[in-house]
């Protein structure tokens, strides 16, 4: 581990050099994250439904030109996360249990991409230039962590039904790609302003999720919300693999430091 952590050290150090004595420029830009297909479907019923809610995003950038050409090189970072759909999370569960009230947490969808490509700049006046680009590169994604919770009342009794269901999250490493247009505004020789708009592509496949059920009916004490407290409980559990597309527009704007 510390051999490692030297090594680390090292070529952070020598790539700083490097690129401060170097024309390349960073940049760090923020906005949203827009689902695309099965990430997008709010479909409850479906397997294939990512159920994502549009995003945010924030991505670092290093881009590097080849000698006085148009093209260079480029090196990202980036980080998002989608918000799940409430409404189509729940509606499998209020057509198998009628007359319940549901609650869930706030889950979501999150995922940290590094990537290595090249671009092309096009300058179209002294200060505005057009830019497309592609990388690829590896992502490591998470997939919602979700308490769902349904109770049934009885008129003047109280609740007397529980149904409570647990999706634990997993994480994987997947290859991921993108490309895309920016367009770029430098006001002095040190600044400028970007604005980009990628289309990203990435469809992991989680290992070993977690999903589990638990029926309870006939609730004993009135208030206590909790299976112990039924005269009659089920359980069911599973384990599965399942990949997921997580495709989407990503549309950002952000300042960019010339070195």
């Amino acid at each position: 581990m510390k051999k490692t952590l030297v090594l680390c050290l090292v070529f952070s150090l020598v790539a700083s050099r490097g690129f401060t004595q170097s024309k390349g420029s960073l940049t760090l830009s923020i906005g949203p994250t827009i689902p695309l297909g099965d990430f997008a479907s709010k479909n409850g019923f479906a397997a294939s439904a990512g159920l994502a809610n549009v995003g945010a995003l924030a991505d670092i950038s290093y881009q590097h030109p080849l000698g006085n050409s148009r093209f260079g090189w480029m090196a990202r970072l980036r980080g998002s996360f989608n918000g799940v759909s409430k409404k189509a999370t729940l509606a499998p569960f209020e057509a198998e249990f009628p007359g319940h009230r549901w609650s869930m947490n706030n889950s979501h969808w999150t995922t940290v991409a590094a990537l290595l490509g090249w671009y092309y700049k096009l300058p179209l006046t002294p200060k505005l230039s057009l830019q497309a680009d592609i990388g690829l590169g590896a992502a490591e994604s998470w997939s919602p962590k979700q308490s769902i919770t349904g109770i049934r009342d009885s008129v003047g009794f109280g609740p007397v039904d529980l149904v409570q269901a647990n999706l634990h999250s997993v994480s994987t490493t997947a290859f991921t790609g993108l490309t895309g247009l920016a367009v770029c505004y430098r006001w002095n020789s040190h600044w400028a302003l970007m604005a980009r708009a990628d289309y990203v592509y990435l469809k992991p496949t989680f290992h070993n999720v977690t999903a589990q059920l638990i029926n309870a009916q006939n609730l004993i004490i009135p208030g206590i919300i909790s299976p112990y407290n039924a005269t009659s409980t089920s359980y069911y559990s599973t384990t599965h693999n399942y990949t997921q597309a997580m495709s989407s527009v990503d549309i950002a704007a952000g300042v960019t430091r010339v070195l």
